[in-house]
């Protein structure tokens, strides 16, 4: 098995893997469009990328644009989004001149057969209509329905102002049931009221940092149940291990917390991370899985698959679910260079109900100093690089490591001085073994009075030859050290159910 981020004389690496299941289009004519000059479809390298919407600016000052879909397969987890193609200013001045603007429309995953665009509608006029996608074609027909609101204030009767462009999103579907709202994302976005509209805005960008003091050594003074975790549900495995091998697979269910994070690229889903699911709505994933070049990952290409096993077939296994993403936090201290901070908080999009495949890790009570724990072993669990230098393994695998102690790892190698804090511990045995690119994110579990309970999240490694150097001690994220910064992170996220 192998694990999360490397690094490689102090070079941060990340590997993802694209798994392909976007299938290319069998013929151009199903690309063809209902209304040429309203909408347009964009290739890139033979493949379609994503849709242009052109519409003439209304008189309005708020424009209500409505984009109906017909997808032949079922959609799951991201609906596509709707979005301005320009910027604020460029928009501003657009509509300033009364000329069109331009949207693009991302599609939701599609197989074969192109997504379809059946209807155009802005301010309730009708300028664009098509037909659906045949069934006689495909066996399964998605209706979706996309929305995007763009309000300009006026100012002294000019049109646009100096006022300004507030954009919203929102998506209906018919086919499946569970809808994945999508929050406003462009701009500057106002706090809605509507619970599926929720804010994505980071309220760790610009913190100081100190607005997290150093964490006590007991965290006695948490109630964690007041924030829906560490219930009787927590920490409980329902599988039985009996089809272990060698302590390396790992058995359907056997760790329900466990969640494939993935995104949603122009060809189609890619695996990034693993996750820790803690409560119905809140799953705990490195930070440096969320966020890169500075920049945090839109949400809404973000999405969660729970209770899952085999991350390559894409049926969805019974029991399991895929679940949007309605917000992500990253702690304001991370930096690619250390594994300080390297913690996020993912927040769903809706709450997941608890199954024999699907319950929360539980949170660490007690007495936490690492002295306390250095020698014991941990497990850690993922999809991550193999012995065989496969970059992700289709099934999950298990291995466990010893925590050692801060001043062992410090000694080890000089580079532990640069990468390691207080808030980080180290474990492994040096021996050929351990995580490696693609279990990032994920837990490094205990179990405590008969509970798994996590400790750490998979960060950082030593890299050699551009991989990762398993004799070498791992890195993690001491999640006991972030108490005070996820109680904050989760009252946030709840700011706007």
């Amino acid at each position: 098995m192998s694990s999360f981020k490397s690094l490689l004389l102090l070079v941060l690496l990340k590997t993802s893997s694209n798994l392909g299941f976007h299938v290319r289009a069998q013929q151009d004519d199903q690309a063809r469009s209902p209304c040429p000059d309203h909408f347009q479809y964009v290739t890139e390298n033979d493949q379609i990328k994503h849709g242009l919407v052109t519409i003439d600016c209304p008189e309005d000052n708020v424009i209500h644009l409505h984009i109906g879909l017909s997808v032949g397969n079922n959609v799951q987890g991201y609906n596509g989004h709707l979005e301005l193609a320009s910027t604020r200013e460029q928009t501003i001045d657009d509509v300033m001149h009364r000329r069109p603007i331009n949207y693009i429309l991302n599609f939701p995953y599609w197989i074969n057969t192109p997504p379809r665009v059946t209807k155009i509608v802005v301010n309730g006029k009708m300028v664009c209509s098509g037909p659906a996608i045949s069934l006689k074609t495909v066996q399964v027909l998605t209706t979706i329905n996309l929305q995007h609101k763009l309000t300009v204030n006026y100012s002294k009767g000019l049109r646009g102002g100096e006022e300004p462009v507030t954009p919203e999103n929102r998506v209906d579907t018919t086919n499946p049931p569970n809808k994945v709202p999508i929050p406003a994302i462009d701009f500057q976005p106002v706090l809605p009221k509507d619970p599926r509209k929720i804010y994505q805005g980071n309220f760790f960008n610009n913190p100081s940092r100190n607005q997290f003091p150093d964490e006590a050594k007991s965290s006695g003074d948490i109630d964690w149940r007041t924030l829906g975790m560490n219930d009787e549900s927590c920490g409980v495995s329902l599988v039985t291990n009996q089809l272990i091998a060698k302590g390396e697979s790992v058995a359907k269910g056997q760790f329900p917390w466990l969640v494939a994070i993935f995104m949603v690229r122009n060809l189609g889903p890619e695996f990034l991370c693993g996750g820790n699911l803690i409560s119905r709505t809140h799953v705990l994933t490195a930070a440096h899985c969320m966020k890169i070049s500075n920049k945090v990952h839109r949400f809404e290409k973000v999405f969660l698959r729970l209770g899952s096993h085999n991350i390559q077939q894409w049926t969805q296994m019974s029991g399991s679910k895929t679940v949007g993403v309605s917000g992500i936090a990253v702690h304001p201290d991370y930096r690619p260079e250390s594994s300080d901070g390297d913690i996020a908080l993912v927040t769903m999009s809706e709450a997941v109900d608890f199954t024999k495949i699907i319950r929360p890790i539980c949170l660490w009570s007690g007495r936490y100093v690492l002295d306390d724990v250095v020698g014991q072993l941990g497990t850690v669990v993922g999809w991550g690089k193999d012995e065989l230098n496969n970059l992700i393994t289709p099934e999950p695998k298990q291995i466990r490591l010893p925590i050692v102690s801060q001043e062992d790892c410090l000694r080890s190698h000089l580079v532990y001085t640069s990468i390691t804090s207080k808030r980080t511990f180290c474990a492994g045995f040096r021996n050929g073994s351990g995580p490696c690119n693609g279990d990032s994110g994920g837990g490094f579990i205990m179990k405590r009075n008969d509970k798994w309970t996590i400790r750490g999240i998979v960060s950082m490694s030593v890299a050699k030859d551009r991989n990762c150097d398993f004799f070498q001690y791992f890195v993690f994220s001491d999640v006991t050290q972030f108490f005070n910064w996820i109680v904050a992170a989760v009252n946030e996220s709840k700011n706007f159910d």
